[in-house]
């Protein structure tokens, strides 16, 4: 949706108008959507994520007002940054980010020169690449309660499959179907 928009934008203003444009829209975007945020687990009734009561102190309050509001502090247990950093998971898990996140910024930048150069018009490649971008929104959610469900370890081990599934695709992809399944898959 944004890439055709700001393709549109490009087209009607030029560059500069454009960005500041899409700039001006993102800052409204943002800004109202923030106001939809809740900060304290608590305020929704909610532990916090990882909370155990046998781990952690806690202290439950009521005040009375309007809505009988419960407050609830919790004393976070776990290791210290200085303790962390002595860990070879931190490390591992630091590099295992930068390695899966160079490549994908490597093929979204790339992308659509590949699928042009394979003789699919500039048109078609950016469809793919918003249909990449709503996979992408749709895979986010769709992990998050995978990742409730049955784990961060196996939500972890299953987006990392599906990226090395769609890398391989996208050595062989050639034709616009192939492009668009990658992109459903790349995004999740």
């Amino acid at each position: 949706l944004i890439v055709p928009l700001a393709n549109k934008l490009i087209i009607d203003y030029g560059w500069r108008k454009s960005y500041l444009i899409v700039a001006v829209m993102a800052f409204i975007i943002v800004t109202v959507s923030a106001q939809f945020l809740r900060r304290d687990p608590s305020k929704m009734g909610l532990q916090p994520y990882g909370f155990s009561p046998e781990n952690s102190e806690s202290t439950v309050s009521t005040q009375d007002s309007e809505q009988k509001k419960s407050s609830r502090t919790y004393q976070a247990s776990g290791l210290t940054l200085k303790e962390s950093l002595r860990t070879y998971q931190l490390y591992l898990m630091g590099f295992i980010f930068f390695c899966s996140y160079l490549l994908f910024y490597i093929i979204i930048s790339h992308f659509v020169l590949h699928v042009t150069g394979e003789g699919i018009p500039l048109e078609n490649a950016v469809t793919i690449m918003s249909v990449l971008g709503v996979a992408g929104i749709a895979g986010r959610v769709l992990m998050g309660v995978f990742a409730d469900r049955f784990g961060n370890e196996k939500a972890m081990i299953t987006s990392s499959l599906l990226m090395a599934f769609s890398f391989i695709w996208l050595l062989v992809s050639n034709q616009l179907w192939m492009f668009f399944l990658f992109a459903i898959i790349f995004g999740f």
